[in-house]
């Protein structure tokens, strides 16, 4: 429910820069669901759904909304390549507003594609056991879609 209302906040607040289809936050989905597809293909294309990422232009900070995580990054464009564009990313990563961790990476626009290469360092920390004791590291994957791009 505060996933669903924090993205109507956003929805409010700024454009929409994005579509992540596969989100960096929470990154698990091609590690840890999508091998799973064949013992138990509901509970992935959910998983799947739940973390499709729609993120928002708030400033200089980005925030992603999803049913799985909220995130708030900031994107700094390091270099314009021949083929797109490079920009560095860095971010906080939540389960419903309680932080768990950070995303570091590398993103690539090119058009109407966004490619990221980041890594996820969270906790297991909830609201119901808030404790930052056990954390783990990720190499994660985003890619999504820029509405509104044009091709040169």
């Amino acid at each position: 429910m505060i996933g669903l209302l924090a993205m109507v906040h956003c929805a409010s607040a700024g454009p929409l820069a994005r579509v992540e289809i596969v989100a960096d936050d929470p990154g698990t989905f091609l590690i840890h669901e999508l091998p799973m597809i064949g013992a138990r293909p509901g509970a992935t294309l959910l998983q799947g759904l739940a973390q499709v990422q729609p993120v928002w232009k708030a400033g200089p900070l980005t925030v992603g909304t999803s049913i799985a995580a909220i995130t708030v990054q900031g994107e700094l464009p390091l270099t314009t390549l021949a083929d797109g564009e490079l920009a560095g990313l860095a971010g906080i990563q939540t389960r419903l507003g309680l932080p768990v961790g950070t995303l570091l990476g590398l993103s690539w626009t090119r058009d109407a594609l966004w490619l990221d290469l980041a890594a996820s360092i969270r906790a297991d920390a909830s609201w119901a056991r808030p404790e930052w004791s056990t954390w783990s590291a990720l190499p994660t994957i985003g890619v999504g879609w820029v509405p509104g791009a044009r091709k040169d």
